[in-house]
Formats: structure tokens, sequence, C-alpha cells
């Protein structure tokens, strides 16, 4: 069997202290949803924006979106997009651990069936 079994990539140590392992083990499911919320909530942005264009038939610049209409410097800045990307990489940064480990257990458990 292969060095990295199921046990070892999935289970929580006692002692996982820092962030990264903390992520990478506990807190995995609760990050991989806040992950999954951005990215939605980026997605439904551009849909209200495209809602604002297309169906109510608004100016293009004027397309600011849900959080453009409380916060016009937001789009007008580009900084959302840039905190977005930012938000992006850093959480992809912190799964990837779990997700490398999750892969091996995969693969280990493809290449020694039974």
């Amino acid at each position: 069997m292969s060095a990295l079994s199921k046990q070892d990539a999935f289970s929580a140590p006692v002692n996982a202290t820092t962030f990264y392992e903390r992520i990478n083990r506990e807190w995995h499911k609760p990050a991989l949803q806040f992950f999954m919320f951005i990215v939605l909530a980026h997605w439904a942005e551009h849909l209200a924006q495209a809602f604002q264009v297309y169906v109510l038939n608004g100016p293009t610049p004027e397309a600011r979106g849900v959080l453009g209409m409380w916060f016009p410097w937001l789009i007008k800045s580009e900084l959302l997009h840039y905190l977005y990307a930012v938000v992006m990489l850093v959480g992809i940064r912190s799964i990837a651990c779990r997700l490398r480990a999750s892969e091996r257990a995969r693969r280990a458990a493809l290449s020694h069936p039974g």
C-alpha cells in the first residue's frame, strides 16, 4: 500500500495549529464554502450588470451591479476586481495543500485496488 493512505490525507491531527494546517484540515469545508460564495457573488455581480444593460436597457457605463449601486467607487476604480483576484489567489493557495493530498490519496487507491 502507498505511504500516503486515505487516513493520512483526510484525518485532522490533534496539533494542527497553523492557519494553513487548520484550513486544510478542520476548517477545510467552511473554507471551500466561503471560497465558492466569493466566486458565485462575483458571477452574480456580472449577471446583475448584464441584466441592467440588456433587460433594463441601461447604458453600459452605468451598469454597476449590486455592489456598485451602494459603492459606485468600487466599480469605477477596478478595486473590486483587484480584491477579487487577491482573494482567489490566496484562497487557491490556502486550500491547495488539501487538494493535492486528496489527489494523491485517490491515485494511490486507484493504483492499489482492494
